[in-house]
């Protein structure tokens, strides 16, 4: 099989994790929307998917930080070792957790 026609029979793998990571974002009700409107029903969805994006490139950046230290210790990484890695990891998310922000302090400078 050509790389072309294994890269694409990959995707909709990677978008239905991505899809199980918003729903699993989404906790309540089972990540089923429960609004009253229609307008709070996009309201949510844009909500999560902002929340997923944010996550989504919190790990990239994680990731790379940490990829390019293996490298540069003299680690060498194959494109399918890439490959497995994904964006979408939960592990370290706490969901109903406390987060410590650096907003006060920007504000108050």
């Amino acid at each position: 099989m050509p790389n072309c026609a294994k890269s694409f029979t990959k995707r909709p793998i990677k978008w239905n994790n991505i899809n199980a990571f918003s729903k699993w974002l989404s906790f309540g009700n089972d990540g089923k929307i429960k609004a009253l409107t229609a307008e709070e029903s996009e309201k949510h969805m844009k909500y999560i998917d902002l929340l997923a994006n944010a996550v989504i490139l919190d790990n990239t950046f994680q990731q790379s930080k940490v990829l390019q230290g293996l490298i540069e210790v003299g680690w060498s990484i194959t494109p399918d070792e890439l490959a497995m890695l994904s964006p979408s990891m939960i592990h370290h998310v706490k969901r109903s957790g406390s987060y410590v922000s650096a907003a006060p302090l920007l504000l108050a400078s």
